[in-house]
């Protein structure tokens, strides 16, 4: 009988493992900035999109396409996300996580080393 509550406490005792946070993410959770980028900005920040259109008409056609721009600040990107701008409306914590933000503002403005030569794929 002791035996029994011995193993019974043992068991109950030891610890369970349990999957990493990155063994149990979502693929949206791992994407890269590139990746959110397209579904959640592409729409109006690729080519001839009304933020793209927007931009260059504003800015010049050298600073339309955002993922092409080198000029970039991640802590301005957020805050213009976050809080819109002309037409842009704000993007909340739920249409994108903070997560997610910081992840497009880091592909938004990676070194210009890391990025493809224009035109490519």
């Amino acid at each position: 009988m002791i035996a029994r509550v011995i193993v019974v406490l043992s068991f109950l005792l030891t610890p369970v493992a349990r999957p990493s946070a990155a063994d149990t993410a979502s693929p949206v959770t791992r994407a890269s900035g590139a990746e959110l980028f397209n579904p959640h900005c592409g729409i109006c920040h690729l080519q001839m999109g009304p933020g793209t259109i927007m931009l260059g008409r504003r800015l010049g056609p050298d600073h339309a396409l955002l993922d092409e721009r080198l000029d970039l600040d991640a802590a301005y990107i957020k805050q213009v996300v976050r809080n819109g701008i002309g037409g842009m409306p704000p993007q909340t914590r739920v249409d994108l996580t903070d997560n997610e933000l910081d992840r497009i503002a880091g592909y938004l403005t990676r070194p210009e080393s890391e990025r493809k030569p224009h035109g490519g794929n």
